[in-house]
C-alpha cells in the first residue's frame, strides 16, 4: 500500500475521532443545560427572597388590622405601611408614631398600642410627653423631662431628641443605645424607667 494512502487513512481517522468527541461534548452540554433548566422550573422562590432594589420589606405589628411582612416601593412612609396592612385598629395610639417617618429596608415597625394608663403631661414650656406608668417616652419627652432620667444630663437629652429629628422616632428602647454616648452600662440603669 502507498505511503500516502497509509497517511490518509490515519488522518481521517483522527479527524472521525475528534468528530465523534465534539459530537459527544456537545450533546452532553446540551443535556446539562435541559437539565439544569428543567430543576429551575421546578423551583418555587418566595419573592421576598428576591432582592430587588427598588422595593422594601418590613416587619409590621402592634395595633393594626392585618400585621405582617409587606413589600413597599422604595422611598414609603410609615402611613403607606399601615395602610397596606388595613389601617390601624381602635387600640392604636395614633399620638405616639411619627406617620410621616421614612422607612429603611428590613425595619420592624410596630404601631403603639394606646394604654388606659397613659397621661399626658403638660410642661412649662407648653409642650407635651407621654409618661407611661411612670415611664418616659423616648419619643415624644422633651429635654427636660429627659433630664430627668437616671444618668442623662443636658447634653446627653439633646443628643437624644436630636438623634430623633434626624433619624426619626425609636422603634425600640434598644434603639436608644443608637445615641452616642448611651452604652450598654447607662442603657441598663434606663430600660425600666423608658417606653415608647
Amino acid at each position: 500500500m502507498p505511503m500516502y494512502r497509509k497517511q490518509l487513512i490515519v488522518l481521517l481517522t483522527i479527524i472521525a475521532i475528534v468528530a465523534a468527541i465534539t459530537y459527544y461534548v456537545d450533546e452532553s452540554g446540551k443535556s446539562v443545560e435541559l437539565e439544569a433548566a428543567s430543576t429551575n422550573e421546578n423551583m418555587t422562590v418566595s419573592p421576598m427572597t428576591v432582592e430587588n432594589g427598588n422595593k422594601l420589606v418590613v416587619y409590621v405589628t402592634g395595633a393594626v388590622n392585618s400585621p405582617g411582612v409587606i413589600e413597599l416601593p422604595e422611598g414609603s412612609r410609615i402611613v403607606d405601611a399601615v395602610n397596606k396592612c388595613g389601617g390601624m385598629n381602635e387600640s392604636a395610639d395614633t399620638e405616639n408614631i411619627n406617620l410621616a417617618q421614612k422607612i429603611t429596608d428590613a425595619a420592624q415597625i410596630k404601631i403603639p398600642i394606646r394604654s388606659e394608663n397613659t397621661n399626658t403631661v403638660s410642661l412649662s414650656d407648653g409642650k407635651s410627653s407621654s409618661i407611661d406608668n411612670n415611664r418616659v417616652n423616648i419619643n415624644t419627652a422633651d429635654e427636660s423631662v429627659l433630664d430627668t432620667l437616671p444618668g442623662i444630663g443636658p447634653a446627653m437629652a439633646k443628643r437624644i431628641v436630636e438623634y430623633r429629628q434626624n433619624q426619626g422616632n425609636f422603634q425600640s428602647i434598644d434603639d436608644l443605645k443608637k445615641v452616642r454616648g448611651i452604652g450598654e452600662a447607662k442603657y441598663i440603669k434606663l430600660k425600666d424607667k423608658i417606653t415608647i
